[in-house]
């Protein structure tokens, strides 16, 4: 299949992605807005068809990635309404169901039919205790750059124990203060932009980030790059 009989194919999935995350930024006044994050965070799982290899996992950290507001919703549900509880059982069920499809039937083929890529890295190193973890999704590239994308406000929030920093460009002395050890950060799409964190956190993670650095004072846990270019720490 051409690169553009795939982004004809692909084109319909990518309009309904974008929309469900449109929904969700226009929803934060919702009661049901963690229903709406813990989709709108793992939907692009459905994109595993443009990930060149072991695309179950990809599907699996999107999985992940939704788990945050998923969990949100059984704390606050729980005791009120089980049908909560049963629809993020349904939910994180589907994408599972979703990720043993793509490893049964597609993984093991990619690896035999492509084994010669090397674009896919996934690389640990330790300072200490802390794990420091790089990894890089290599999709087809003539593909994801013509899909559409929606143009986004730049955030910068703390959602529970989560601080949140979203598509801030050249921004030079952006700064978290007080953060405490069951704090997490994720950095996503940030261009040219320093993040300086006070104080001791739990985890921090960066994704499709470029041209951005980070420092911080003590981390518990780990540090991850996911999809980034020319970042520093």
């Amino acid at each position: 299949m051409s690169p553009d009989d795939m982004l004809s194919k692909l084109q319909p999935t990518s309009i309904q992605i974008s929309a469900i995350q449109e929904l969700r930024e226009n929803k934060r006044q919702s009661d049901y807005f963690n229903h709406l994050s813990a989709i709108s965070e793992s939907i692009p799982a459905l994109g595993w068809v443009t990930i060149n290899q072991d695309p179950s996992h990809y599907v699996k950290e999107m999985n992940d990635a939704g788990q945050f507001y998923s969990n949100r919703v059984l704390k606050e549900w729980k005791e009120i309404n089980k049908v909560h509880v049963d629809w993020v059982k349904a939910w994180v069920e589907t994408l599972s169901d979703l990720q043993n499809y793509v490893q049964n039937y597609y993984s093991t083929a990619l690896k035999k039919v492509i084994p010669e890529m090397q674009t896919y890295k996934c690389a640990t190193l330790r300072f200490g205790s802390v794990t420091v973890k790089e990894t890089y999704h290599s999709p087809d590239d003539t593909i994801v750059n013509a899909l559409p994308s929606l143009e986004k406000s730049p955030k910068f929030s703390k959602d529970g124990k989560k601080w949140i920093v979203e598509y801030q460009t050249g921004v030079p002395d952006l700064m978290i203060d007080n953060v405490d050890l069951s704090d997490i950060v994720y950095m996503f799409k940030c261009q040219s932009t320093n993040l300086v964190i006070k104080g001791k956190l739990n985890s921090v993670i960066l994704d499709s980030c470029c041209n951005s650095s980070i420092m911080f004072d003590s981390i518990l846990t780990s540090i991850e790059f996911i999809n980034c270019q020319s970042v520093h720490m």
